[in-house]
């Protein structure tokens, strides 16, 4: 990797630090976001973050990342140190499927990959994932791998379908209720008649013509 651009990356960090776009007790993104953002390789930037870990801006714990240091409390990491487990990969995953790191379709890497790169048990990683999973960001994929794909839209991730779709959309079948509707009241504390289906309205005419004047 060229000097000027290792350079730069070092440049480019220690502005965010100093703009506080990295706060000071913060985690730095995982050296595999950085280098995807920059395009370079990981080692490459190890190397541009070098010199501010010499200079004591930076600071590093072999199984949680790379830190913002606090000038004030320089010794002192972020509070999270502790629970930089399962909540911490799950949003790093998130983020990556959002960033586009898993591409859309992608098969993310093995878990046991994962649980090397976050130096985390295999059960943190399967717990991290189980969410995304049930919310549609990634399914299963051919024997034990995860495939990325499109998060869900708004209407679909609350439960509801298009305001466009209507009782004379052909897949919207007579009297069934949609997901997110619930019956009226009337209908559903009445019984029903026998050889009436749910959503059904017998009327009976006879009545009707009875009460005529």
């Amino acid at each position: 990797m060229p000097l000027p651009a290792i350079k730069k990356i070092e440049q480019i960090v220690r502005s965010r630090i100093g703009d506080g776009t990295y706060a000071v007790r913060t985690w730095l993104p995982s050296l595999r976001h950085l280098a995807v953002e920059f395009g370079v390789t990981a080692t490459s930037i190890r190397t541009a973050l070098k010199p501010l870990h010499q200079e004591k801006l930076l600071a590093s714990l072999r199984t949680l990342g790379t830190y913002v240091v606090d000038p004030r409390q320089p010794g002192v990491p972020p509070s999270d140190r502790a629970s930089k487990t399962v909540a911490y990969v799950r949003q790093a995953l998130r983020e990556r499927l959002g960033d586009g790191i898993y591409p859309p379709g992608s098969r993310l890497p093995a878990i046991q990959e994962l649980a090397t790169e976050f130096d985390v048990g295999l059960t943190t990683i399967s717990k991290a994932i189980r969410p995304l999973r049930t919310e549609g960001l990634i399914v299963n994929g051919p024997g034990r791998a995860y495939i990325a794909r499109p998060a869900p839209g708004p209407e679909a991730r609350q439960g509801t379908l298009p305001a466009t779709r209507t009782a004379s959309d052909p897949s919207a079948l007579p009297g069934q209720l949609l997901e997110g509707e619930s019956c009226p009241p009337a209908v559903s504390g009445a019984a029903l008649p026998a050889g009436t289906g749910p959503g059904e309205v017998t009327i009976s005419t006879k009545n009707l013509e009875e009460e005529r004047p």
